[in-house]
């Protein structure tokens, strides 16, 4: 059993519970259900197989405490298409409440990785508290591509709230520590900051990969797209109706890519926006895109 200490992810603590999910488990004897927020994010692992990584985060204020302490049960599990179960795991969680902070700005964060196979698949999440025995159960669609080693690939989009170079320990890939914001909210003033992979970058006669990253932005609300910048980024900006968008140009020798970066955004109101990765292999005439929704909230 794992002990653990609460994080401050700088978001709300009840923005992070907001989040509505796909489908909640409607028996509850033992009170309302548990709020959590969660996201999933598949990325090519060893051998080109595919991983599955469950960011969720847990409000200190949606749980019971004996003597500062808190419970936890997690169940993960990955389903066929048919709903037969592919893989599971539970996991026992141990929490300390930070002494002396404010309780409603204190966040459980963890992630777990879980190996899937390609095709469509169904996933569910399931949080217990023990000492209340408060429960919710989620269930959504998952579909896994197949990393085929010749063709050009994308990873999901991983929003975290803020990443650490040349890290170990938890929440690391690529030697980046990924703090996690599984509920995708960012606050007004900050950043949007995010993480991903891209995969078989075609070499041409010399060795060398080129390629154009566009990342757009457009509100799911409202008809003003905001303006877009990335510090120290090198981008082109365009504007067009409800899009804004940045142009990046990767020029190297490296077939795969692992960025992260942080979009910063005037102009923006609280309210929910989409963002869109497109990559453009130039040295194959081949382009992949994923997308990813998040939400803006005031400052306090």
């Amino acid at each position: 059993v794992a002990r653990e200490a609460f994080n401050n992810p700088g978001a709300r603590a009840e923005e992070l519970a907001e989040r509505t999910p796909a489908v909640y488990k409607t028996d509850y004897e033992n009170g309302g259900p548990l709020r959590y927020a969660y996201s999933l994010a598949v990325f090519r692992g060893a051998g080109g197989s595919a991983e599955l990584e469950v960011d969720y985060a847990v409000p200190a204020t949606e749980l019971s405490f004996e003597d500062q302490t808190a419970s936890l049960e997690t169940s993960l599990v990955i389903f066929d298409n048919n709903w037969k179960e592919l893989n599971k795991t539970v996991e026992q969680k141990r929490l300390n409440l930070v002494p002396n902070a404010d309780q409603t700005h204190q966040v459980a964060l963890y992630r777990r990785a879980l190996t899937v196979t390609p095709g469509q698949h169904h996933f569910a999440i399931q949080i217990t508290d023990n000492h209340s025995r408060r429960t919710s159960v989620v269930r959504q669609p998952l579909q896994v591509q197949t990393y085929v080693p010749d063709r050009l690939a994308l990873s999901d989009i991983r929003l975290v709230n803020r990443i650490e170079n040349n890290a170990t320990g938890m929440f690391v890939r690529g030697r980046r520590r990924l703090i996690p914001n599984p509920a995708g909210v960012f606050v007004v003033n900050r950043p949007v900051t995010l993480y991903f992979e891209v995969y078989n970058l075609m070499k041409n006669e010399v060795g060398h990969t080129a390629a154009n990253i566009e990342y757009t932005v457009f509100p799911l609300s409202g008809d003003t797209p905001p303006m877009l910048t990335a510090s120290g980024q090198p981008l082109i900006h365009r504007s067009e109706g409800r899009e804004s968008a940045l142009l990046q140009k990767e020029e190297g020798t490296e077939e795969t890519l692992y960025r992260d970066v942080a979009i910063e955004m005037t102009g923006v109101k609280p309210g929910r926006y989409a963002l869109r990765i497109t990559v453009n292999d130039l040295n194959r005439t081949q382009s992949v895109n994923t997308s990813v929704i998040f939400r803006f909230v005031p400052s306090e």
